[in-house]
């Protein structure tokens, strides 16, 4: 296998089936297609988004309310941002803080951000 420059990911060749590829939803899938006049089946390689996976879930700041520095210091806990990011980023509102995570992570950090006193929108 050969390797990128900067990265340890093997590049070059696609993985085989059932591995997951990285991104939430995805997975190399073996398909089997009917083959035309003849009515065999042929199996094709291919890769497919699953149904039963929702898109990405963010959590989003739309309002900082009255105490932006507590708000500013869950985001901090929650994202690893210094305090003075984490302010900046309450600036300049609605804001993303976390995208693509879990729905129980995206909601125990929207109760949070809450209880600091933001207004808070959970997008599916």
């Amino acid at each position: 296998m050969l390797h990128g420059p900067r990265n340890r990911r093997p590049v070059g060749r696609a993985p085989g089936p059932g591995v997951f590829l990285g991104r939430p939803g995805v997975a190399a899938v073996s398909v089997l297609r009917a083959t035309a006049g003849g009515g065999g089946v042929v199996a094709a390689d291919g890769y497919f988004e699953l149904v039963c996976d929702g898109g990405p879930i963010r959590v989003v700041v739309t309002g900082a309310g009255p105490r932006v520095l507590e708000v500013a210091k869950a985001v901090r806990r929650r994202t690893g941002l210094s305090l003075w990011h984490g302010k900046a980023l309450l600036g300049r509102l609605p804001a993303v803080v976390l995208d693509d995570v879990t729905s129980d992570l995206a909601e125990a950090v929207a109760a949070e951000l809450r209880a600091a006193g933001a207004t808070v929108e959970v997008r599916y």
